[in-house]
C-alpha cells in the first residue's frame, strides 16, 4: 500500500538497499582492485570484460593467459574481502568458464543478443516442414 514516508526513515532505508559495485575494466583498476575491494560501502567488482581486454592490449582475447589471469586477480581480490565478483558473458561456454574461474555473478549476454537468438531459432524451425503436414 502506498504510504508517506518521513525523509530521514526513506534516506535510511534507501541506503541499507543501495548495491555499490565498482568496475574494474583497465590495468589500472586491476592494479589496485585489492584496495577497491577494501573500500568501505563497496558490495561487489564487476569486471568490464571488453574494456579490460583492450586496456590490456589484448582485445577480444578471451583466453589469452593474460586476461585468464587478470580475471582471477579480481575474483581473488573480491574473495579476500568477502566480496562476490560479477561479469558479463556471451555464451552458455563462456560463462561456464567464468563460473569455474570463481564469478559468483554472471551476466548473460544481452537483451539484443538474447532476443536475436531466440528469434532466430524460431525462424529455422517454422522454416522446416511439418511432422504432422499432410
Amino acid at each position: 500500500a502506498y504510504r508517506t514516508v518521513e525523509p530521514v526513515e526513506h534516506m535510511a532505508e534507501a541506503n541499507r538497499q543501495t548495491l555499490a559495485v565498482c568496475m574494474i575494466e583497465s590495468e589500472q583498476g586491476l592494479a589496485h582492485a585489492a584496495e577497491i575491494a577494501d573500500t568501505p560501502g563497496v558490495d561487489m567488482l564487476w569486471v568490464g570484460y571488453a574494456d579490460l581486454t583492450q586496456s590490456l592490449g589484448l582485445i577480444a582475447q578471451h583466453e589469452h593467459p593474460r586476461v585468464v589471469g587478470a580475471l582471477q586477480q579480481v575474483v581473488d581480490a573480491a574473495r579476500r574481502h568477502g566480496l562476490p565478483a560479477g561479469i558479463q558473458a556471451r555464451s552458455v561456454a563462456q560463462a561456464r568458464t567464468l563460473r569455474d574461474l570463481g564469478f559468483g555473478v554472471i551476466a548473460y549476454a544481452t537483451d539484443v543478443a538474447v532476443y536475436g537468438q531466440a528469434l532466430t531459432s524460431a525462424a529455422a524451425a517454422l522454416r522446416e516442414p511439418s511432422l504432422d503436414a499432410p
